[in-house]
């Protein structure tokens, strides 16, 4: 049976990860989901350092914008420095959907962009797609994109609740 895939949810709101767990729970996906609250703790994880020292690599990182202390946007430049971190896809995942704070996140090696949703059925199609691509042990998406949940597509530059809304 093949090991599950790690993913890293990095959000210090704690209502926010805990829709995620339910939302795989109710997708039945088996994803290995580490939440960590703020940037020490990611890099921690990443390190193996301190209570992380046996922590799984990571397949995928799923990044809110809005921290404390340092940003989404400061840990995607982190990131993008080391050549093994560079590596793990990056989803950010964030309720901000301003068109520059999307561009900047691609520009900064985000491999897709995620809209928090308010309603429940989108929300469970946003899980169900980026659990997919966890999943796939692709870690990026290709330039032709195919379908990924009903109808919609998961491509670049586009932030996934619009996709999903067509």
């Amino acid at each position: 049976m093949p090991a599950q895939p790690t993913v890293l949810y990095v959000e210090d709101n704690l209502g926010d990860v805990q829709l995620f767990e339910a939302a795989l729970q109710q997708c039945r996906f088996s994803l290995n989901l580490r939440a960590v609250g703020e940037w020490r703790e990611a890099f921690e994880f990443l390190e193996k350092r301190g209570t992380y020292w046996n922590a799984p690599s990571p397949g995928l990182i799923l990044l809110d914008l809005n921290l404390p202390v340092v940003s989404g946007r400061d840990i995607l430049r982190k990131l993008q420095r080391d050549p093994l971190w560079k590596a793990i896809p990056v989803v950010v995942f964030s309720s901000s959907h301003r068109s520059e704070e999307i561009d900047e996140c691609y520009a900064l090696g985000a491999c897709l962009y995620v809209v928090k949703p308010s309603q429940w059925e989108r929300y469970i199609d946003i899980v169900t797609a980026v659990a997919k691509l966890a999943g796939s042990g692709r870690g990026v998406l290709s330039k032709d994109p195919t379908p990924a949940v009903g109808t919609s597509v998961l491509s670049p530059r586009q932030p996934v609740s619009e996709r999903l809304a067509t």
